[in-house]
């Protein structure tokens, strides 16, 4: 059963489930943070009917049971004449959108730019995953979300691994992005309720050739299957010192993008950064495959109990790349 709780002004604690009409919990991989959209009954001639206290800057949070499912603040409140409220709170992730600063890293790990910017928003360090890449970089006024992002986007043009923040038990958390969801599927007859598919090679590179600090051609990375069919789509890259150049071309090679928009019932295991096995017999490529969220949106109406979960997923496992 979802509850959702607020405390207004740091000292009144309000449980508002009987006021809402709805609520949607949702999240992007360039989003940053979760969002909580929230519409609820506000009586605005009726003195009889009690009110509840929300404002921005309260602090929000969602139950399913035992269990928190949102946690996060309000950012923006509408109130309309047809006494409604709507409010919509993002999670602590928010602080690093909202928040810039400078720096000049010299040789330092991925996890201790994560502590570092952590402690410019008072946000606690969960786990992060141990890498031994060496970041050197200038950032000059950047928010601190893009700070992190092209930090993460540095260490995966060496390894090849896509990472993710995420707010856990009110924590930041660097994940790989792309985990199978275990034990689950998204079926057809089972829990589908509707689709819609599209394809493109907008982005697609077959070719990356690589080139010295004069200019001068050292080399390349190629799919030599995309560029029979598809023709030359061609990338470069400059060698840097202290990185693979081969490494780094081949993780610049991207393939055709395929993306579909899934409805399904409500399940909260789904959710941006991990991959999901679709079971859709009548799309070849969605046969018994794996494919990645990119963002989702859950949604209750509270009256009914009706829950859905509404998904864009796509075939390559992708991250925020910030360069």
């Amino acid at each position: 059963m979802i509850r959702i709780y607020t405390l207004y002004d740091n000292k009144i604690k309000t449980d508002i489930t009987s006021y809402c009409n709805s609520l949607q919990i949702s999240g992007d991989v360039q989003q940053c943070s979760r969002k909580l959209d929230v519409t609820l009954t506000y009586s605005i001639f009726d003195k009889n009917h009690s009110h509840t206290q929300i404002s921005p800057g309260t602090l929000v949070w969602v139950l399913d049971g035992d269990e928190e499912i949102f946690s996060g603040i309000v950012f923006s409140r509408d109130l309309s004449s047809s006494e409604q409220v709507t409010f919509a709170a993002y999670d602590f992730l928010i602080y690093l959108l909202k928040s810039k600063a400078s720096y000049n890293f010299h040789n330092i790990t991925a996890g201790d730019i994560v502590s570092q910017v952590c402690r410019e928003v008072n946000l606690k360090k969960g786990y992060i995953p141990k890498v031994s890449t060496p970041i050197s970089r200038l950032f000059q006024d950047q928010s601190l979300y893009d700070i992190l992002m092209s930090v993460y986007t540095e260490v995966s043009k060496q390894n090849g691994k896509k990472y993710i923040p995420i707010m856990r038990n009110k924590q930041l958390d660097i994940i790989e992005k792309g985990g199978i969801i275990a034990d689950m599927s998204i079926e057809t007859g089972k829990n589908v309720l509707s689709t819609s598919y599209s394809d493109n090679m907008d982005s697609m590179v077959t070719t990356v050739k690589i080139y010295d600090d004069k200019g001068n051609y050292i080399g390349k990375a190629e799919n030599e299957g995309w560029t029979k069919k598809f023709g030359v789509l061609q990338d470069s890259y400059t060698k840097e010192e202290g990185k693979d150049p081969k490494g780094v071309a081949r993780n610049m090679l991207h393939g055709v993008d395929y993306q579909i928009s899934i409805e399904v019932l409500g399940d909260l295991k789904l959710r941006t950064g991990y991959g999901i096995n679709i079971k859709i017999p009548y799309i070849d490529l969605l046969d018994n495959t794996i494919w990645y969220i990119e963002s989702d949106s859950h949604s209750w109406d509270i009256g009914s109990g009706k829950y859905t979960t509404q998904l864009n997923i796509c075939a390559q496992n992708k991250m925020d790349i910030k360069e």
